[in-house]
């Protein structure tokens, strides 16, 4: 469990998210998110209002779509 929590540096470019924290000796830990991802965050923190159900269907939608895609682009190859 954490006491305090340090700075915390963010920069939102497009649908990117980069967050910055000190480490510790001259350190820097970062990590960049794409905006799903933090909306995904978000929704299983219960931080969002709406139906986990949603979710599921977006991401069943989205693996479709991609299969659907790869499908047209070997056929006119």
């Amino acid at each position: 469990m954490m006491n305090k929590m340090e700075e915390l540096a963010r920069e939102v470019t497009g649908d990117s998210v980069m967050l910055e924290q000190g480490a510790g000796f001259g350190e820097v830990d970062r990590v960049s998110l794409h905006a799903l991802q933090v909306r995904l965050l978000a929704a299983e923190m219960g931080l969002l209002e709406g139906d986990g159900n949603a979710w599921r269907r977006v991401d069943a939608l989205e693996r479709r779509l991609r299969v659907l895609t790869d499908r047209r682009r070997f056929s006119t190859t």
